[in-house]
């Protein structure tokens, strides 16, 4: 039994059907970003005056930006149904369980969001790193949003021998920013340093040293 993307239904008994329970599917990207006009329409739709959705200012006091509604978030992974890249458009159903029979089951939904999602939500990050790519991917996959809203900037910085590959410090600073919903500076004390960084394999390293002095032909003795 296979859980892929699929248009076809899938079909099955209802052991089949239970070993589904507790299966997490991959985490889909909505395909248009969350704008103020859709937040307001929507808003306008239900008939919401939560000055969140409408009042800039206040939104951006309290929380940061315009708000998206709960609701409206439940539809955003709808997929467009035709991509100017000709590319076909994804399923509608992330999750196919195979059932005995051919008649559709109205499931409820329980859904909870951790934190809003602001119109035009951006992620930048200024961090030491020799990989800004791949921190941008960790950081795409830590806050589930697509790389291009993604910005690392990488500040004048010292070498790193290896120690700077990974992108611990550039998340954890990204989720306390987020938390604070303002911009924040991250700095590991030493401890943590080695606690919790990045290591480079471990190695023995064998040094030989000698120190050799020629004296001056006034001098007497001979060199060490």
């Amino acid at each position: 039994m296979s859980a892929e993307l699929s248009y076809e239904f899938v079909f099955g008994t209802y052991e089949e059907g239970l070993k589904m329970v507790g299966y997490r599917s991959e985490p889909r990207v909505a395909a248009t970003a969350v704008s103020g006009a859709r937040i307001q329409m929507f808003a306008a739709t239900i008939q919401d005056a939560n000055p969140g959705y409408w009042d800039v200012d206040f939104a951006a006091e309290v929380w940061g930006g315009l708000i998206a509604p709960p609701a409206l978030l439940m539809g955003w992974l709808i997929p467009t149904p035709w991509q100017p890249t000709g590319q076909p458009p994804m399923p509608s159903l992330a999750i196919r369980i195979p059932l005995p029979g051919t008649t559709f089951i109205n499931a409820s939904n329980e859904v909870e969001y951790f934190d809003p999602i602001l119109e035009g939500d951006r992620l930048t990050v200024w961090t030491g790193t020799q990989r800004p790519f791949g921190v941008r991917r960790e950081l795409a996959d830590a806050f589930h949003l697509p790389e291009e809203q993604i910005r690392v900037i990488v500040p004048d910085t010292g070498a790193g021998y290896g120690g700077k590959h990974s992108g611990e410090t550039a998340v954890e600073a990204a989720r306390l920013a987020r938390a604070a919903r303002k911009p924040v500076k991250l700095v590991w004390t030493r401890e943590e340093e080695f606690t919790w960084a990045y290591f480079r394999p471990a190695g023995v390293i064998d040094i030989r040293s000698a120190n050799y002095y020629k004296p001056h032909p006034h001098e007497r003795g001979k060199g060490i």
